[in-house]
């Protein structure tokens, strides 16, 4: 028998689909001018802010550029932050 187990997965509300869209629908009004309208921008919207999270925010030339300012992609993830914490 093995003496670790895995811990159970809890269900997160914010994972569906659904909730995403209705999140940035919440921050489409706040930042208008950098929201873009279709719903497959903003999935990729969302993935260009994940290395955010796990990175420092510097700028390098290294890699393909991205389809986003750097400063846009901080102000959604502050707005995120800001919205969420509080």
């Amino acid at each position: 028998m093995r003496a670790t187990r895995r811990p159970i997965r809890q269900h997160d509300p914010l994972a569906s689909p659904e909730a995403l869209l209705s999140i940035f629908a919440h921050l489409r009004p706040a930042l208008p001018e950098i929201m873009p309208k279709r719903d497959k921008d903003l999935i990729r919207l969302r993935r260009a802010m994940r290395p955010l999270q796990r990175y420092s925010a510097t700028d390098t030339k290294r890699g393909r550029p991205s389809q986003w300012r750097r400063e846009d992609l901080l102000s959604v993830s502050t707005r995120l932050e800001g919205d969420i914490g509080a």
